[in-house]
């Protein structure tokens, strides 16, 4: 008799035991569904290309999907700000879209992952853009994806280009320019994330970057007709 007892007690201990496994089996499922999938590993993506003519600059960013089941992902561009004349385009997992698309869909498997990439033909124009890709796994679970381009081309010739210098390089802080028979309409500076830090009168030919961080910058030379003569590196060091 007492045997069965405590057979039964194991039994009744061994269900209440199954039931609360499933019970937090649940609400953890329950919990992840709630919250956002979809993994961005690169974000923002940064490019900065210092030489490029017609071809394709590309920044990329890994996507996972971090549930236990199939998820389908509608991604939609967005060009929050680049040059007259870029052609950007997408490539999901799947394809790669013509600039005329500006969203899709994808599917990923449980603990599938796979690149994303947004791509910018620069037609041989200078300048700096923006693309947003929003990634939504459902009319509330949404993320924003950010593509930061930098491309600068010396697509005005060799002879002319020759004729500008940069020195010291690198610099603790100031550096000039010395051109010959070239004409500058303004010197833009930019850091390595393609953000303009800053700007000059053409007529200025010493420049002070000592309050910038360390590193690489380009220093764009724009003509007075707005075209990019040349851009060049000048590294930032410790003085």
């Amino acid at each position: 008799m007492n045997v069965s007892i405590q057979l039964l007690t194991n039994l009744l201990l061994m269900k209440k035991a199954l039931l609360l496994i499933c019970f937090l089996f649940t609400l953890s499922l329950g919990n992840a569904q709630d919250g956002v999938l979809l993994e961005l590993e690169h974000n923002p993506a940064n490019v900065m290309e210092p030489n490029k003519d017609n071809s394709d600059v590309i920044a990329e960013t890994m996507v996972k999907n971090t549930g236990i089941g199939d998820l389908e992902t509608t991604w939609t561009r967005t060009s929050v700000e680049i040059p007259d004349g870029w052609i950007t385009y997408v490539c999901d997992l799947n394809n790669c879209y013509p600039p005329n698309t500006f969203t899709s869909k994808f599917t990923l498997a449980a603990s599938q992952s796979g690149t994303f990439s947004c791509h910018v033909n620069p037609n041989g124009i200078c300048g700096s853009g923006v693309i947003k890709i929003d990634f939504a796994e459902s009319d509330a679970l949404k993320q924003e994806g950010i593509f930061n381009f930098t491309v600068c081309t010396t697509a005005n010739g060799d002879i002319e280009t020759q004729s500008i210098g940069l020195f010291p390089n690198p610099t603790s802080g100031t550096f000039q320019i010395e051109t010959t028979n070239v004409e500058l309409g303004r010197i833009d500076i930019y850091n390595v994330l393609g953000r303009k830090v800053q700007s000059y009168d053409g007529s200025n030919r010493f420049f002070d970057i000592s309050n910038e961080a360390m590193g690489i910058y380009l220093v764009q030379m724009v003509g007075i007709d707005n075209a990019v003569i040349k851009t060049m590196r000048v590294s930032k060091v410790n003085p």
